[in-house]
């Protein structure tokens, strides 16, 4: 599989002045670039870390904790992501981060918004862009950095979990699927739920929740299963976040595990 807007991503990181930060969420796929000692990534998705991590790169999983950093970036690298609040967040902590005369290289096709983010940050942080158009419709943007400015890009106060739902009560965040509401499919499998548990034989003691993002089946059915363990697992370190929060406000007994779906998880 191809895909030009990487292509041309990893062509440009490998010319890159370093330092180097690299934001990758989870649109990265092989063949990867060549790793490089002065390349550092940031990424909150388990598959992505362990591709990266597989391929030579010092990887930092999380949220997207750039304070991890030891070292500052001469150029930042990012492949825009497809929420807004996340990109935004991203851009301003690039722009923070690096010195005048830094470049953040952002590539996306023309719907992923290149063109406007590449605008709005140039504007918005007094900084010179240029925009170039590749093959299949993929643009890379070079925004170079010429003042500090204290000026930020609207994220939606991403770093910070707020409340989405009163009842039940739901923590949730941007970098979160679905995190404003709650999924349509999961309120129509917890309907379903009071019949299953008619149904069944055996006492329930422990639980799994695979993929579980913020937590919201894990606490709908808790109070059919008052007095069981959780196992909720997600491969999103930013939904395991909002998920132990959401444990801890309903007093659950849960482990939460950032893996994808059930890997290295072991026990009844």
């Amino acid at each position: 599989m191809s895909d030009e807007v990487l292509n041309s991503l990893y062509r440009a990181l490998a010319e890159a002045d370093g330092p180097v930060w690299w934001f990758a969420d989870e649109q990265v796929i092989a063949p990867l670039p060549r790793a490089r000692e002065d390349v550092q990534v940031f990424c909150n998705r388990v598959d992505t870390a362990e591709a990266l991590r597989t391929a030579g790169f010092v990887v930092h999983l999380g949220d997207f904790a750039v304070e991890q950093a030891p070292l500052k970036p001469q150029t930042v690298v990012y492949r825009v992501s497809k929420e807004r609040p996340l990109v935004n967040m991203l851009i301003n902590a690039a722009m923070t981060a690096l010195p005048v005369g830094g470049r953040l290289l952002l590539s996306g096709y023309k719907n992923d918004g290149l063109k406007g983010y590449a605008d709005k940050t140039a504007k918005t942080f007094a900084a010179e862009r240029v925009v170039r158009k590749g093959g299949s419709g993929a643009y890379l943007a070079e925004i170079t950095k010429r003042a500090d400015s204290a000026a930020r890009l609207p994220d939606k106060d991403y770093r910070q979990l707020r409340p989405i739902c009163e009842e039940p009560l739901l923590y949730s965040k941007p970098g979160i699927y679905g995190w404003e509401k709650i999924d349509r499919g999961s309120r129509l499998l917890i309907s379903q739920l009071p019949d299953f548990v008619e149904g069944l034989t055996t006492p329930v003691h422990r639980i799994a929740d695979l993929g579980c993002g913020y937590g919201y089946l894990s606490v709908a059915a808790n109070e059919y299963f008052p007095n069981a363990q959780w196992l909720l697992t997600d491969n999103n370190a930013t939904a395991l976040l909002a998920c132990e929060k959401n444990m801890a406000a309903h007093g659950m007994v849960a482990e939460c595990v950032l893996t994808d779906c059930a890997d290295g998880v072991s026990g009844p």
